[in-house]
């Protein structure tokens, strides 16, 4: 390969080395003239058209014969796509949730198109690279649609497993949070008590002073001091009442999230919607090792 020559500055392959030409890098050499033997000079300046270029046949000896270049030629024509604007894609489901491992940017979805004698169909895969900073090396990060598909169903069918039916789930989440509300509920109460009770010993301690004008001095201390425990507590029951908001807005985010997994148990493809709906992000690794996290947790965490 080009990028490992100028590398290691070696011709030969070592014993060690695993890396493998892409096709498209074959082909293109393939194709290029010097390959059948033939020479074309002057391609290099711009301004020329291929009219002007200077052709020499068979300058050399060709790396390949011409009967083996046709079928070549034929192969990959065979396997070519259709125009693109001749076909249209089908909706990225896994838009904005997809990611090679640790990085911000969404891998890309691409399509290749197979025609020939036999079938015809559209190949849809995922990819990305990851850069080894030590090595200098690129590491391409490659999953098929259908791959995922399966792992991702498979994965949210376990999930449900793993919990349960939705007719005792949604019992169970209803008397957690039931039970949550009720701890919530009783120590707003007695935050309350402890309100009028300190907004009494003011009204009280406000009496007294009016009797006896000459320890105002002790009278400002103690009411800074009662003060400022009726907003800590103040604040204490603002605190209480906001948990209690959002104990009731996970409680429906867990219902919609299993009445939603509950759906995956018959779906042979998952739609958009559901995707989006039960899953926060998607990571593969270049070992096509999938990770997980869902939008909403009960009982657990990211799923691998």
């Amino acid at each position: 390969v080009p990028q490992s020559y100028r590398k290691t500055g070696q011709l030969y392959r070592g014993e060690q080395d695993t890396k493998r030409w892409q096709a498209g890098n074959l082909l293109r050499l393939i194709k290029m003239p010097v390959y059948r033997g033939n020479l074309v000079q002057r391609t290099r300046n711009k301004s020329l058209s291929e009219d002007d270029y200077i052709y020499f046949e068979n300058a050399q000896e060709a790396y390949i014969s011409k009967d083996d270049y046709e079928k070549i030629l034929q192969y990959s024509a065979s396997r070519k796509s259709v125009k693109k604007t001749d076909r249209v894609k089908t909706p990225n489901r896994y838009k904005g949730l997809i990611y090679a491992k640790t990085k911000s940017t969404q891998m890309v979805r691409k399509c290749r198109h197979f025609s020939n004698n036999k079938s015809d169909y559209d190949y849809y895969y995922f990819m990305d690279y990851l850069y080894d900073l030590e090595q200098s090396e690129r590491q391409t990060v490659y999953i098929s649609e259908n791959a995922l598909d399966k792992i991702i169903l498979e994965l949210l069918q376990n999930e449900m497993k793993r919990l349960g039916t939705v007719e005792t789930l949604l019992p169970q989440l209803e008397s957690k949070k039931e039970s949550c509300l009720k701890t919530y509920q009783k120590q707003l109460r007695i935050h309350q008590g402890s309100v009028v009770q300190l907004n009494a010993e003011l009204s009280d301690l406000y009496a007294v002073f009016s009797l006896n004008r000459s320890k105002r001095e002790d009278y400002l201390s103690k009411k800074k001091e009662i003060t400022s425990k009726i907003k800590t507590i103040s604040q204490e029951m603002a605190q209480c009442e906001l948990s209690m908001r959002e104990l009731e807005e996970e409680y429906q985010r867990q219902v919609s999230w299993v009445k939603q997994l509950s759906m995956c148990q018959n779906q042979a493809l998952l739609s958009t919607e559901l995707l989006n709906g039960l899953i926060e992000r998607i990571e593969v690794d270049v070992d096509k090792y999938v990770t997980v996290t869902f939008t909403c947790q009960i009982g657990g965490d990211e799923r691998e």
